[in-house]
């Protein structure tokens, strides 16, 4: 294993110490009246697995029992404790395989014998892991008592538990403020580079906020993809670099700024406003993200606190940034799984920041992930910008796109969708700027910057491609004069940068294939043959009617599946009035609301539906407005877009939106808010504040209630998180207010009808 150096380690910890002193996790504390068993048949003391491992040691004087016994896991017993009052919150720790459906753990109220199930979300297995159960109002201080069975004899059938432990009341403050510096240390290390490399920008006299902006936003990528290699090639070489850019390019910041024009200075200072935003709205995914805790295991959080359970896809980049960290990537990576299967620009802005998250380093993995998450409404911000739309369109649209149940389920649970998202929209940003025709000495960095942006898109997620495909479609319907010349230059450099990850994928870990084989061909097992064979082999076992079939599946799925979601909302409200926001009824129906939204793009959009048909008042002429335009270059975008996608996935049924690209559902927000707001303005804010409530509902008011026989929902609200999440979202409205009063965008022109081949009203 290659050692990493300690210099640059040991100075940012004595810093980073200082500053996360108050937030260090408190002691295990135990309440005035010990836990104690009153009947116990079967289990005993310490009763796990004896390889059960304590995450930063076991607590001092812990008292846990078990099923683990003298027969192991073909022990049965049962066991009950002494009777004790209720707190409001059940905290206690569990080891095993509580799921089984032979094994279980209750709460037993003595007055009438109810009792509440005691079941995590996963497993703990050999591992001692918090757990925090809420108990509802009519419980505190009751008399109970908890109630131990295990009727399982074969592997896994066994489970442990700790007596209880109390919350330290200075937790959730300690947890609010150790999230606030690590977000912003973590934000300030990530855009560090981009500004020094606008800096340097400017210093060319380059007057153009919207190309100055695209150029920060592919310095993300470039600074992660770098230290990406260097790590790969050098894990020494990659952790002393990770420390010195953000070092050497805050010194040149400064050195910079002083010789910088005051117009220049100006720039930097606008485009400081809505790079803010980006960390805004990342703080208040992540607080309210860990308003109910779950700090000490966050990447399991994030794939339940706001959708059905996801896979552990959110931690394949962590994974294998920790591998390259390490000096070792193993073959297989993850399961059955290659590290060349997925791109790796995830991991490389994660690693980017190693130097700078002390441990642990998973929760430092999950807040910069978010942070590169959230890169989408900057990237929204220039391409809305570029249009030149009515300002307070654009403030519409960014809240209302931040504010959805999308954002806040795939910010928090930081698979790398988004962030390829960001990119792609920062492509068609620049490819809108090149439509409004750039001064000539901005074409060479706009198409550098372009290029950048492509590469970097498709090393963030695959199915970026489909996105790619229906934006260059577009552009050709669109773009009246094309450079054979500069798109060659454009896609070389793309090539170019992509070419090391190919390199990679042939060389190092190869086939690298098996994601395309999967989506494009049907074979989702490990499969020895080269893509191209796979694929000719997946279509000759079909008849021409299958292959058909299948795509008119994935067609139905993606374009019309989802339009019946809106006629729900008159249940779930009527639910609401007559039984509360307690209702079985009601948290069932937003539940499958949920899963609708997180599936189909039509369920994604909710009130915002009606968008795309308001594009049709654009047959009189006075509605073609710009905000009309840049909807309809949108919906464009996204109408080719899935087609392609319809007509290149296997099937059938495969377009799901997770499977696809992310560009378009944040195409389909905007394009409708926009096209809202090209009818009626006021429309626009009665339909996105409708929107906005309803995300609101389903997502905060009924994420946590319980329907059926549900066991104890996890986690205790922490009121210290809802004033930080409160705090950064008066952040979110103050910046996009200030972006609001912006009367116009520097160096850019609108998108009229000498550049497009739409109509515009002037």
């Amino acid at each position: 294993m290659i050692r990493q150096p300690s210099w640059p380690t040991v100075g940012v910890s004595l810093i980073l110490t200082a500053m996360l002193a108050h937030a260090a996790s408190p002691k295990t504390e135990f309440p005035q009246t010990r836990t104690s068993i009153a009947v116990n048949r079967g289990f005993c003391a310490g009763g796990a697995f004896p390889a059960t491992k304590w995450p930063g040691g076991e607590p001092p004087g812990i008292q846990t029992w078990g099923s683990y016994c003298q027969d192991r896991e073909q022990t049965t017993g049962s066991l009950q404790t002494r009777v004790f009052q209720a707190p409001a919150v059940l905290r206690l720790y569990l080891a095993g395989y509580l799921s089984k459906p032979d094994l279980r753990l209750s709460l037993n109220r003595i007055s009438d014998n109810a009792e509440l199930l005691i079941r995590p979300v996963r497993d703990a297995h050999e591992t001692w892991v918090l757990h925090e159960f809420p108990l509802p109002s009519s419980w505190i201080g009751s008399q109970v008592r908890l109630k131990a069975t295990d009727n399982a004899q074969r592997p896994g059938g066994w489970f442990a538990f700790s007596e209880l432990v109390t919350a330290n009341k200075d937790a959730g403050g300690r947890d609010a403020l150790n999230l606030l510096l690590r977000t912003l240390v973590n934000f300030i290390v990530l855009f560090l580079p981009c500004f020094a490399v606008c800096a340097a920008v400017l210093r060319r006299r380059a007057r153009n906020l919207v190309l100055l902006g695209l150029v920060a936003l592919s310095t993300t990528g470039a600074s992660g993809y770098l230290i990406f290699w260097l790590y790969f090639l050098s894990p020494w070489t990659g952790h002393a670099l990770a420390f010195l850019i953000p070092v050497l390019s805050l010194a040149y910041l400064v050195w910079a700024w002083i010789g910088l024009l005051p117009q220049s200075r100006s720039l930097l200072r606008k485009l400081l406003v809505p790079v803010s935003l980006t960390g805004a709205a990342a703080l208040v995914v992540l607080s309210a993200g860990f308003l109910y805790g779950g700090v000490q295991d966050p990447l399991f959080t994030g794939s339940v606190r706001f959708s059905h359970p996801l896979p552990p896809d959110n931690s394949l980049p962590y994974l294998l940034a920790e591998d390259l960290r390490l000096g070792s990537v193993p073959k297989p990576f993850f399961i059955d799984w290659l590290s060349s299967d997925r791109p790796p620009l995830q991991a490389g802005i994660a690693l980017a920041q190693s130097p700078f998250s002390p441990k642990p380093r998973d929760f430092g993995y999950t807040v910069v992930s978010v942070i590169a998450q959230s890169l989408w409404i900057f990237a929204l911000w220039l391409l809305l910008a570029t249009a030149r739309i009515n300002q307070r369109a654009v403030a519409l649209a960014l809240l209302t796109c931040l504010l959805t149940g999308f954002v806040f389920v795939n910010s928090f649970f930081v698979w790398p969708k988004l962030l390829a998202a960001a990119y792609t929209l920062g492509l068609l940003a620049a490819l809108a700027q090149a439509l409004i025709g750039p001064h000539s000495r901005d074409k060479t960095l706009l198409s550098v910057v372009a290029a950048s942006l492509l590469a970097w898109t498709l090393l963030s997620h695959g199915g970026s491609a489909f996105a790619v495909i229906g934006i260059a479609i577009v552009s050709l319907f669109l773009i009246r004069r094309v450079s054979p010349k500069r798109l060659a230059a454009v896609l070389g450099l793309a090539f170019v940068l992509y070419l090391p990850w190919m390199s990679y994928q042939e060389f190092f870990d190869p086939p690298g294939n098996r994601t395309l084989k999967y989506h494009l061909a049907g074979v989702e097992s490990v499969d020895p043959r080269p893509f191209g064979e796979t694929l000719v082999s997946a279509y000759r076992q079909l008849s021409l009617k299958q292959v058909v079939d299948n795509k008119l599946s994935n067609f139905d799925v993606a374009a019309v599946d989802g339009f019946d979601f809106c006629t729900q909302i008159p249940r779930l409200l009527k639910s609401l009035i007559a039984e509360g926001p307690e209702s079985p009824s009601a948290v069932r129906l937003a539940g499958q609301m949920r899963g609708q939204a997180f599936f189909l793009l039509w369920a994604c959009l909710g009130f915002l539906i009606v968008g795309p048909f308001l594009l049709f008042a654009g047959i009189a002429r006075k509605f073609r407005t710009r905000e009309w335009n840049a909807a309809l270059l949108f919906w464009n975008v996204i109408a080719v877009s899935i087609l392609i996608w319809c007509l290149l996935m296997f099937g059938p049924a495969k377009t799901v939106l997770h499977q696809g690209t992310y560009a378009t559902v944040l195409l389909a927000l905007s394009g409708s808010v926009l096209a809202c707001w090209a009818a009626n303005a006021a429309l626009a804010y009665v339909v996105c504040g409708l929107q906005i409530v309803l995300n609101v509902v389903l997502y905060v008011v009924l994420m946590r209630g319980a329907a059926n026989d549900v066991p104890l929902a996890e986690g205790y609200f922490r009121p210290w998180m809802l004033i930080l999440s409160l705090l950064s979202l008066a952040m979110v409205f103050w910046l996009i207010t200030v972006l609001a009063r912006r009367e116009e965008i520097v160096g850019s022109k609108p998108l009229e009808a000498e550049n497009l081949a739409i109509p515009v009203e002037r």
